[in-house]
C-alpha cells in the first residue's frame, strides 16, 4: 500500500467517524436514540466508503 493509499484511508475513517457522530447527534434530536443508535454507524460506514472510492478514483 502507498502512502497516498493509507493518507487516503486514514481520512475517509476520519471523516466516516465525524459524519456518523454529527449524524448520530442530529438524528437523536430528531427522532429517537434507538433509530440514531443504528442509522448512524450504517451512515457513516457508506459514507466513509463512498469517500474513499470518489475520492481515490483517477481521472
Amino acid at each position: 500500500m502507498t502512502s497516498e493509499k493509507k493518507v487516503l484511508l486514514r481520512d475517509s475513517f476520519y471523516a466516516a467517524v465525524i459524519f456518523a457522530v454529527v449524524f448520530g447527534v442530529i438524528e437523536t434530536y430528531m427522532v429517537s436514540v434507538p433509530f440514531a443508535a443504528i442509522t448512524a454507524p450504517v451512515g457513516g460506514v457508506l459514507f466513509g466508503v463512498f469517500i474513499y472510492f470518489f475520492a481515490g478514483a483517477k481521472k
